[in-house]
């Protein structure tokens, strides 16, 4: 059971004032008190780029001074691998680089190119031109608004502050940093991704959430804190506000990410005469914070958890299949407290399963092609529906798909937080007796639609 209230005009001040937290909402257009993306990749050719414009809403200009924290999670399964807090000067973006390690095969390099200082795990200062390491090639970022801040320090001061322990030192003997506790940051974003050697570019928006709580805090560098699951227990889901059953603010987090509409919908473009290829990309945002996956599937590495992509029953005997059990961890939460009451499915799944979305980031590749966005021996591959494969005898389909398992019908319902995008590349060859690549891209973010 969930609670829902009418919430009036008085959300629309949400996009011009600081106002107390009426509860997590996912906006558009919109600067975010937290923005989500999807994917980041430095394989198979790819760079990946992120700026980040800081906003005061108490003014009318953008790119103010401004803290925020950034986490890094693995692609495989959402892990924290990489926490550093960036501090801002006015009148600049936060623009780095992510790409491929030159030491370390499964590594990424990110190097700021435009902001005032990052301060790191290991209270390392790093500014315009340096670099740092990213343990991936492949996963999702979390950045998280703190305040404004009105620098007059140098990027190692502002590292010093940490030396004495996890606490902020907010008096400085020095008197050269106020202490910045106005509550008014908001942050826009995008993600590029830059196929130098193929001569593509695309460009995406990631999540925005609002009214996660009425204020971030200020952690040591590296900290697990502030993160999704510090969300006040209420949803925003067209105008209303939804209180989930359970009480926690992850489940509010994920009512704010999917609401009603538990359907993806999405294209698939497949043109033989100009090479398309499209990969879908599926991130489960909430990976680390809490199991949403309903099955416990046998590898040879192990145990995983996953969601199905398709049909699983007539399945083609060609495509390889995996034992599999009902997942009890289920609405489990990792981070925080807090159990799931349901663990029960009546009638119980059929084996053998095909599996498919095991992983935090997931990756489908259609048409029987190799993979645009990893290489083709990633682990993050899903298989391709094979209904789908035998579908895609023209050059384009639209597709649907409902995430299965637990139903609707049954309290506590827990929706799938699901996000991400399509990327299509077309390859058209060479121009100007080949000097001129005549390739590009087309990415569209997915759209969830209310279920049949």
């Amino acid at each position: 059971m969930t609670i829902r209230i009418r919430v009036f005009t008085l959300l629309a001040l949400l996009s011009v004032l600081p106002v107390p937290s009426l509860g997590v909402e996912l906006v558009h257009d919109r600067p975010g008190q937290v923005l989500l993306f999807p994917m980041f990749t430095t394989e198979n050719g790819w760079d990946t780029y992120i700026t980040v414009m800081p906003q005061d809403l108490t003014r009318s200009y953008d790119r103010t001074a401004g803290m925020f924290t950034v986490r890094f999670l693995r692609g495989r399964d959402g892990t924290p691998i990489k926490t550093f807090n960036v501090y801002n000067a006015r009148a600049t973006n936060w623009r780095v680089s992510l790409t491929g390690s030159a030491e370390n095969s499964g590594s990424s390099t990110l190097r700021m190119a435009e902001g005032y200082c990052i301060v790191d795990e290991n209270l390392n200062a790093l500014v315009e031109g340096d670099s740092l390491e990213i343990p991936d090639t492949v996963g999702m970022i979390e950045i998280y608004a703190i305040d404004t801040l009105h620098l007059r320090a140098e990027c190692d001061e502002l590292a010093a502050r940490w030396e004495t322990g996890s606490a902020w030192d907010l008096n400085p003997s020095d008197g050269r940093l106020p202490a910045p506790f106005n509550r008014n940051l908001a942050l826009y974003g995008e993600a590029y991704l830059v196929n130098v050697g193929q001569g593509l570019s695309a460009t995406y928006e990631p999540e925005a959430l609002i009214g996660l709580r009425p204020s971030l805090t200020h952690n040591r560098p590296g900290a697990n804190f502030p993160n999704l699951a510090q969300a006040d227990p209420e949803a925003i889901v067209d105008g209303e506000v939804i209180v989930p059953e359970s009480g926690l603010g992850i489940d509010a987090v994920a009512l704010a990410l999917t609401g009603d509409q538990s359907m993806v919908i999405n294209d698939v473009i497949a043109a033989p005469e100009i090479n398309a290829r499209t990969d879908w990309v599926l991130s489960y945002p909430l990976e680390p914070y809490k199991n949403f996956k309903p099955f416990l599937v046998e590898f040879e590495e192990g145990q995983r958890r996953c969601e199905e992509f398709g049909r699983r029953w007539n399945l083609d005997p060609d495509m390889p299949t995996v034992e599999a059990i009902l997942d009890g961890t289920v609405g489990v939460t990792t981070w925080g407290s807090g159990a799931a009451r349901w663990a029960e499915w009546d009638p119980a799944p059929t084996v053998p399963y095909q599996a498919a979305l095991c992983s935090a980031v997931n990756v489908v590749s259609f048409g029987g092609h190799p993979p645009v966005l990893v290489d083709e021996d990633s682990a993050l591959l899903s298989a391709e529906p094979d209904p789908v494969a035998k579908s895609l005898t023209e050059s384009s389909l639209g597709l649907r798909w409902r995430p299965q398992g637990i139903p609707r019908s049954r309290e506590p319902y827990f929706p799938r937080p699901v996000t991400g995008f399509r990327l299509t590349v077309f390859q058209n060859g060479t121009l100007n007796d080949g000097r001129t690549l005549a390739n590009y891209a087309t990415l569209r973010s997915h759209q969830r639609v209310e279920t049949d």
